[in-house]
């Protein structure tokens, strides 16, 4: 999954964006607002990485993230 849906979805993945990185607190979660720079502060920070590994750490999240069924399902053309 490629970080632009979790952000246009922030509200659906935050939980488990806190869960993942369980040191965010729930309003640093909100502050992030699906802005993934945000994020990979946060990260930084908390966890004490570079933005390098900030970054591998976002993008292994992002591929173990399912879509739901209603993602999964094929666009009807108009």
């Amino acid at each position: 999954m490629e970080w632009k849906h979790i952000e246009g979805k922030w509200s659906q993945y935050a939980d488990r964006v806190r869960q993942h990185w369980n040191a965010l607190s729930i309003d640093e979660v909100q502050a992030i607002s699906g802005r993934r720079e945000q994020l990979v502060g946060a990260l930084q920070r908390y966890y004490g990485v570079t933005t390098d590994q900030a970054g591998r750490q976002i993008d292994e999240f992002c591929a173990r993230m399912d879509l739901s069924p209603q993602d999964k399902a094929p666009r009807k053309a108009a």
